[in-house]
């Protein structure tokens, strides 16, 4: 990925309609299904969201993106986790209510 950090947030409003083509190319499946059905969040799929938001960066560095895929694949979620917190975590318990 990139050598600046960019936030999750952050790289996730800067999709375009080019990167959302890609991702569902690489990943057979489209953006809109990993935010889950209302596209509040609630009940995301938020490691297939993370590894497409991570092929977009590995994208916009210039890898291909068979490469780009490949690499965004073999990271472990153990090292996501790391790096973004508990990926299985509802965001709707996150406050602990």
């Amino acid at each position: 990925m990139s050598a600046e950090p960019v936030s999750i947030d952050a790289l996730a409003r800067s999709l375009n309609g080019f990167d959302e083509i890609a991702i569902s190319k690489a990943f057979g499946y489209e953006v809109e299904d990993m935010l889950g059905p209302n596209g509040d969040g609630k009940g995301a799929k938020k490691v297939k969201f993370l590894r497409a938001l991570i092929f977009v960066s590995f994208r916009r560095d210039g890898m291909k993106d068979r490469e780009a895929y490949n690499a965004t694949m073999n990271i472990p979620l153990v090292e996501l986790e790391a790096q973004f917190g508990d990926l299985t975590e509802d965001p709707s318990n996150a406050s602990g209510k």
